[in-house]
């Protein structure tokens, strides 16, 4: 498999302060593996059984597909074998039904048959794309006690839901929307960056906290420590901030690797790419004491030409450049879709008056041996 260099296909090239710091985190992430690591010998140790263990793991790749519609932007896919969907808008879109477009490309689609090691989907190029980690390194970021109430506290905050293209049946007989994103955001038209989620009662934004740092650890064990080390340092060098919390010890922190959550209830979106730096994390929770083995969502690649059966606790680390979508829940009852992200903008700093420092500037034309 070729190294996991970002696509970065969105980089802005103009030589402002903001598209350097851009150009800064992307010639390192280029580099990663020359990257200077200041870790201990230990670190090294476990950094190299890392390395190792994702070699082990299975590969799968699987024939491109072109859909019917390829140049509409809005294409949805539903998580059973209808082809339409409530409310589903019907003027740019085709509904497409997971079961029969991907038929035997479907990643985890019977339970206990993946591979000890996880397994890793790459492109007819050898490129990433996507990786689902073996069952002792996924984790469920669901809390029934705490998670649950959380859920519904950041549901409640955000206008959302009739711009994602939802169940409209849903918004409307609620009155609530379905979907929130939390953390650092640029504010768009002006410059800087701000932070809603500050308003959060302690209890709701430490909750948060542990969700976002578990997909953290969950992305950390199962990809190159060479790539995320890179990211971790780029991001704190550049200021880049975070999400923060409290650990369970009281010890407030902060996210060094993902500084946002998206969350949704009973989602679905097109296919789109994001603008994102690094890679992403998605995953599903039921909503109830339902049997753990049932498929919940489907997380859809078209154009690479496979879908994800994702469970309850599943976690998907996958390359936010290719086109992705979050297909129709597949079981009748409320289900949950976060996701975990660090986007472009934020590296930027969205502030063009905000003068690079000395070390910054060496990130923007450094070459390395």
């Amino acid at each position: 498999m070729k190294p996991m260099v970002h696509k970065a296909k969105h980089c802005p090239k103009a030589k402002t302060s903001s598209s350097l710091r851009v150009s800064a985190y992307t010639n390192a992430m280029k580099e990663y593996e020359n990257f200077e690591n200041t870790a201990s010998k230990g670190g090294r140790r476990n950094i190299s059984t890392k390395e190792q263990k994702l070699k082990s793991m299975t590969r799968k790749c699987f024939k491109e597909k072109k859909l019917n519609n390829e140049k509409e932007t809005r294409v949805y896919f539903c998580g059973t074998k209808d082809k339409t969907l409530p409310g589903m808008p019907t003027d740019k879109s085709a509904g497409h039904s997971v079961l029969e477009f991907f038929r035997g490309c479907i990643v985890g689609a019977k339970q206990g048959t993946d591979d000890n090691n996880g397994t890793v989907i790459t492109s007819a190029n050898d490129e990433f794309i996507a990786l689902l980690p073996s069952k002792q390194n996924r984790a469920s970021l669901f809390n029934k006690e705490k998670t649950k109430p959380v859920f519904a506290t950041l549901l409640g905050m955000d206008k959302l839901g009739t711009k994602r293209g939802f169940d409209k049946t849903a918004v409307q007989s609620s009155g609530k929307c379905i979907y929130s994103c939390s953390g650092p955001k640029c504010i768009r038209n002006a410059r800087g960056i701000y932070d809603k989620s500050i308003a959060l009662d302690d209890e709701v934004r430490d909750e948060v906290f542990r969700i976002i740092t578990q997909a953290e650890q969950v992305l950390s064990g199962s990809i190159s420590s060479k790539y995320v080390y890179c990211h971790k340092t780029m991001k704190k060098k550049l200021g880049v901030p975070g999400f923060c919390g409290r650990y369970k010890t009281g010890v407030l922190g902060e996210t060094t690797i993902f500084p946002n959550l998206a969350l949704g209830r009973n989602v679905y979106l097109p296919v789109h790419c994001d603008k994102d730096c690094f890679l992403s994390v998605t995953s599903v929770s039921d909503s109830t004491e339902s049997s753990a083995g049932d498929i919940l969502a489907y997380f859809c690649f078209p154009y690479a030409g496979f879908a994800v059966a994702l469970r309850h606790g599943d976690c998907l680390i996958f390359d936010p450049t290719e086109p992705h979508c979050i297909l129709s829940k597949a079981v009748s009852r409320d289900i949950y879709c976060t996701s975990f992200y660090c986007k472009s903008a934020l590296i930027g700093g969205n502030d063009n008056s905000k003068k690079l420092t000395a070390e910054q500037m060496t990130f923007v034309e450094q070459e390395y041996p």
